[in-house]
């Protein structure tokens, strides 16, 4: 998308990687609710959402990073997989 378009596609992708490891490592690392009631879950909520803007980003971003890999004539061909 604009990210990709703006920074380029391999800086996009690795942006998204990294923001799915963070979210991820957040959730591992969140208290229980009998330990931080609802902030805990306030917490799952919102670390849950930044795990799915991250997966639209990878998917989008590989997708066109792979095929922009291959010879321009070939795209078509490469993103039908």
């Amino acid at each position: 998308g604009y990210l990709g378009d703006v920074y380029g596609r391999q800086h996009a992708l690795v942006g998204s990687v990294l923001l799915m490891a963070v979210a991820t490592t957040g959730i591992a690392l969140l208290p229980t609710y009998s330990h931080a009631g609802a902030w805990a879950f306030r917490l799952l909520i919102l670390l849950r959402l930044l795990q799915g803007l991250s997966a639209g980003g990878q998917l989008m971003s590989s997708l066109v990073f792979g095929i922009e890999s291959y010879p321009k004539e070939k795209w078509g061909l490469m993103g039908s997989f």
